[in-house]
């Protein structure tokens, strides 16, 4: 799932390497001295498993994803191809969207994180998290700093791959720093497998997210995978139970899998031990968005979900491989902010109110005090419990044949304080709301930390 590159060449002679062409032959493009196609036939390269995107003019911009022209070039006069006389060439380069889904992220901090490597901490972290304040479901939030003109103390994450950002990562972070205040978003293409995908699965989805994809996923997953804490069958807590808190949810085991334990590895024991209570609030319809109530529904059971198919396992490659354990506090009791605090060690992990509001008043009821600590991000762009505007996540879906970002409510791993049915999520206008922990109306936006 790595990103992958090939050359176009232009000239008088347009020419694109065979067997990356839809009909696998090589075909070349000869330009007359209007600028003008006098013969050749131009095809879009194809490469299993990924959507050709379009053109770039540079590897680098290609590796970050930018599309400098996508409509097929039967005029050089394109702006991109312009400049070449006769005789001369000019190469471009194809980008490439790998997987079937996006997951849009900014960066939260650099070197905020307590990460985990073999019992000690890592010398480096960069926190990544949903990529809030903006729909960018069908554009892009411009760089902070043009790849030109960027320096050896100031780059921006969305100019570079994943690659780089990870090499860069491990010798000097903090070249990105005026990305954490400029809110600078970067595309994760995931690849989610049937099992995540269940009966809410619309091929199709990817098609118009031509910008940076949204900044939580909801109808990338199905209902049931969405659900923070199922309750039981009947009684009080029907409609959810936050026992246990976050550590003992079924959203968690969604993240990592359910073989994920406390001490951030894979094996035979897990906290999540109950996870599989059936009652919930779903869809009687899945194909569609009516039929909303509460319901006794058939889970998959959650302990089907392991390290090779939960949401981590969905990244590229070269990402599950750099993500590191973070030290995940929750409140585990519901009404009791001040003990009973636990730290876990998770690859993806949800937000906690504490660390997306700046606000610490005992007032604001999502802000529990042991649940980790403020991030840089919020701090620097001011986002508060009054002033919350760029919290607001954006999802996607379609309409006919068109593609909208829309704002939705995301979940928080903070257990509601005053109510064991209740657990914490980000509203659509980036406030706190209570939701039922057994509704599957909220969307998912974990966060990550690269770390050396």
């Amino acid at each position: 799932m790595r990103k992958r590159w090939i050359a176009l060449v232009m000239a008088a002679v347009m020419s694109v390497p065979a067997g990356l062409l839809a009909a696998g032959t090589q075909n070349k493009i000869t330009y007359d001295m209007n600028n003008s196609p006098i013969n050749g036939t131009y095809k879009e390269p194809s490469k299993s498993g990924a959507k050709f995107l379009g053109w770039a003019t540079t590897k680098e911009k290609a590796d970050a994803g930018t599309v400098d022209f996508n409509a097929t070039p039967e005029d050089k006069t394109n702006a991109s191809l312009n400049g070449i006389g006769s005789g001369q060439t000019k190469t471009v380069y194809a980008v490439w969207q790998e997987g079937n889904a996006k997951y849009a992220v900014a960066l939260y901090g650099i070197d905020q994180d307590t990460a985990k490597m073999d019992g000690g901490s890592y010398t480096h972290t960069m926190t990544f998290g949903p990529a809030t304040g903006g729909n960018y479901v069908t554009s892009h939030k411009d760089a902070h700093i043009a790849l030109s003109a960027e320096t050896a103390d100031d780059k921006c994450i969305h100019n570079h791959s994943w690659d780089e950002i990870i090499a860069l990562c491990r010798t000097n972070p903090h070249v990105f720093d005026k990305c954490v205040e400029s809110g600078c978003t970067k595309t994760v293409n995931l690849d989610i497998n049937d099992t995540l995908k269940g009966g809410g699965w619309q091929d199709g989805y990817l098609s118009d997210e031509t910008g940076d994809g949204p900044a939580m996923l909801y109808k990338e997953l199905h209902d049931e995978f969405r659900v923070w804490q199922p309750g039981t069958e009947s009684g009080s807590y029907q409609y959810g139970d936050n026992t246990g808190g976050y550590p003992a949810s079924r959203i968690r085991a969604v993240l990592n899998g359910y073989d994920w334990t406390s001490d951030g590895s894979h094996g035979n024991t897990t906290d999540l031990t109950r996870a599989n209570q059936k009652y919930v609030y779903t869809r009687s319809d899945e194909s569609s968005n009516t039929g909303w109530n509460w319901r006794t529904a058939d889970l998959t059971d959650i302990s089907t979900v392991t390290s090779d198919n939960c949401l981590l396992s969905c990244f590229p490659e070269n990402l599950q491989a750099a993500i590191v354990p973070k030290a995940v506090k929750s409140d585990t009791v519901y009404n009791d902010v001040s003990g009973n605090n636990v730290t876990t060690w998770d690859k993806l992990w949800l937000f906690s109110g504490k660390e997306m509001w700046v606000d610490s008043g005992s007032d604001n009821d999502a802000i529990r005090p042991n649940e980790g600590t403020i991030y840089d991000r919020i701090t620097k762009q001011g986002i508060t419990t009054s002033s919350h505007a760029g919290n607001k996540g954006y999802y996607f879906y379609t309409s006919g044949s068109t593609a909208y970002g829309n704002t939705d409510y995301w979940w928080l791993r903070s257990p509601n304080r005053y109510i064991r049915r209740y657990a914490y999520n980000v509203s659509i206008s980036g406030d706190w709301i209570r939701d039922y922990t057994g509704g599957s109306g909220d969307a998912v936006a974990p966060g990550f930390v690269l770390g050396k």
